[in-house]
């Protein structure tokens, strides 16, 4: 535009450029993740995809440190605005389901599920429905008892999904529709 005037920093503020620690921190919170290359998933096809449902405690093992990579570029290109501080979360929480579609050795698209289980006390179940407890591992049954008068969904387990992403170079091929 006329008038502006465009400005970038090319030197660090904290350390200087090629910093062992900068390297030591992109690293160790993946804030060098990129995504998988266009030209290795150009070909992907709905019938080319397999689905699977990844150990995500094994992302940790240092011969999955590529793929995880991968995975987090993919996670933090998506609107989400995956950071790095939600890594853990996704990777320790017992109830975590990662379902991904892969195509050859890449993942293009990936879920992430946080599987909430029924609130089994039947007292802790009628005070969330009531509205005079809440049930915060549950939010799902929470929010479908007290907000929409269903007091059967206390009992009932669900899956809330806390990220879906397909990689952008294949979008809008049907990916993300099943």
């Amino acid at each position: 535009r006329k008038g502006l005037l465009h400005v970038e920093l090319e030197n660090p503020l904290r350390w200087q450029s090629g910093c062992p620690l900068e390297r030591l921190t992109n690293a160790a919170m993946l804030l060098d993740a990129n995504l998988v290359e266009t030209s290795a998933i150009a070909d992907v096809s709905t019938q080319a995809v397999d689905f699977e449902i990844l150990d995500h405690k094994a992302l940790v093992e240092p011969s999955s440190e590529s793929e995880l990579s991968n995975i987090f570029g993919l996670l933090r290109c998506s609107h989400y605005k995956t950071k790095p501080s939600d890594l853990p979360t996704f990777l320790e929480g017992p109830s975590m389901r990662w379902c991904a579609l892969r195509f050859r050795s890449h993942v293009v698209a990936l879920a992430i599920a946080c599987v909430e289980e029924p609130i089994t006390e039947r007292h802790v179940a009628e005070a969330v429905y009531k509205r005079q407890r809440k049930a915060p591992p549950q939010l799902i049954a929470q929010t479908l008892s007290h907000e929409a008068g269903f007091f059967e969904a206390t009992g009932m387990r669900f899956a809330r999904i806390m990220r879906l992403c397909v990689h952008p170079a294949v979008q809008r091929r049907g990916l993300g529709v099943h």
